[in-house]
């Protein structure tokens, strides 16, 4: 067997590999760029705060909210987080070669914590906040066994394949600022975000082929085994400015968030090795890739109102846009200098992106006891994440100018945004001096891919759940 039909056969493995799933290395490692909020109250409320923002997580949502901070006080909140991904493949030609996968994870980290305090600088009155939180996680798995015929250059190809990836991440994000009030009702705020995390992702896979070699007329098995072990490490950082107008009965609340490169660094191991009848064709060994991307995180605008109905009635609405239309990421290569200096450069590609936005409602009534307050919230998130779906995909075997090359035409197109929706509930316990919140969510995101392969159409689609129970405890100083 030449080593071109090696070589081939290997690409073709590794370009339906590709069809099942995304290829993380130089690719986007979150989904959710969105970077909601934290506290069991807001959440509960459908992420609606950027008009209300009167509690200790207001740094979190608008920091011109903070002004409406009386007292200095201490929170934080833990989540329990069960998110699942489902995956749906299906095959219109052979049903052997559909597959059904699914994984499910607990959670349990420290999502939010802050401190608050109002503050006088040369007799202006500010209200002063510092701030951690978790703002993105994501949890992805695949796994899939094929048994098949492949017909290549006239040959007969008996075929298994096997494939399995994992990948977990989380964002955190360090939010450091204040408020200040301006004119009359008119409030200001500002604050700057660093941000930092990591992601694991392993990906092992294996491919068989065995067919009577056409020009020696004897059999020949060909294993592909690749084994990929990667750690990724984000960080960031930007700034946010924020308005808002705090009235008796109604708010209105204006916030700008810079955009700004989120960085993603691999340690990346990678082990490719080719047999031909047990003999090793092919075996680079372990290879170590230092990879960076940046990836731009776009401008975000956010705008929202609350309506006091009476003084123990609330109803909050916002809408945030995101100009995920410009969003590109960057490569990082070293070049030598003449005088022998490495110097760093990045090249940039565009993103199959378009501008996003979210929808975020939420109510509050309270119920006034004679030993507490008991809260009763609801809330709704609709969202959509910038990203195109992926449709019409298509991985055709073909010739280049030269009869005896083989090739491999891929081909792209995208379609609808993806998209995702979030149900919230939540209620607690307040009395003087603590307050004691619960909130619970439901998420749903769902992706479809659709395309050809070299085994026919093909149609999968990514169901991901996310229930998440919120936990939130707030203390005040007098």
């Amino acid at each position: 067997m030449n080593n071109r039909l090696t070589l081939f056969l290997v690409i073709l493995g590794v370009l339906i590999t590709g069809q099942l799933s995304a290829q993380y290395s130089g690719e986007i490692m979150l989904t959710d760029l969105n970077f909601l909020g934290s506290g069991a109250r807001a959440r509960a409320m459908g992420g609606a705060f950027m008009g209300v923002s009167d509690d200790a997580s207001a740094l979190s949502w608008n920091p011109a909210g903070l002004m409406q901070v009386m007292t200095p006080q201490v929170s934080f909140a833990m989540d329990y987080f069960g998110p699942t991904a489902k995956y749906d493949l299906s095959y219109a030609n052979n049903s052997n070669r559909d597959a059904v996968d699914e994984l499910s994870a607990d959670r349990y980290p420290l999502s939010f914590a802050s401190f608050t305090s109002p503050l006088r600088v040369k007799g202006q009155p500010i209200v002063a906040s510092v701030m951690y939180s978790s703002v993105a996680y994501d949890l992805d798995n695949f796994m899939l066994n094929i048994d098949g015929n492949l017909e290549l250059d006239d040959t007969e190809l008996d075929t298994a394949f096997n494939y399995l990836e994992n990948y977990d991440s989380r964002l955190n994000k360090f939010r450091l600022g204040f408020g200040t009030n301006v004119w009359k009702y008119l409030n200001f705020g500002a604050a700057i975000d660093i941000y930092w995390g990591s992601a694991h992702y392993d990906e092992r896979m294996s491919y068989s082929y065995s067919f009577l070699d056409p020009d020696e007329g004897h059999p020949v098995v060909i294993d592909y085994v690749r084994g990929v072990a990667d750690t990724i490490d984000f960080s960031g950082m930007n700034f946010v400015g924020s308005f808002m107008w705090d009235d008796d009965k109604y708010n209105l609340g204006l916030v700008i968030k810079t955009p700004f490169y989120l960085s993603q660094e691999h340690v990346q191991h990678t082990n490719d090795t080719i047999w031909e009848n047990d003999l090793i064709r092919v075996d680079p060994g372990l290879i170590d890739e230092l990879q960076k991307e940046k990836i731009k995180v776009p401008l975000g605008i956010g705008v929202g109102g609350s309506y006091n109905v009476n003084e123990n009635f609330l109803l909050a609405g916002d809408f945030e846009w995101r100009r995920y239309g410009s969003s590109d990421i960057r490569f990082h290569y070293d070049s030598v200098l003449s005088n022998g200096e490495v110097e760093e450069n990045y090249f940039e590609s565009s993103l199959p992106t378009k501008n996003a936005y979210a929808i975020r409602m939420g109510a509050e009534y309270k119920f006034d006891l004679s030993w507490a307050t008991i809260p009763v919230r609801a809330g709704f998130r609709y969202e959509t994440f910038g990203w195109l779906q992926e449709e019409d995909i298509r991985y055709e075997l073909g010739s280049e100018a030269t009869e005896d090359q083989d090739s491999i035409y891929n081909y792209y197109s995208g379609s609808d945004q993806l998209t995702g929706y979030t149900l919230s509930l939540g209620t607690g316990f307040e009395w003087e001096l603590i307050k004691l919140g619960f909130a619970f969510e439901y998420e749903a995101r769902d992706k479809d891919v659709s395309g050809t392969d070299a085994y026919g159409p093909f149609e999968a689609t990514s169901e991901y759940r996310g229930p998440r129970l919120i936990v939130n405890f707030t203390g005040l100083f007098k």
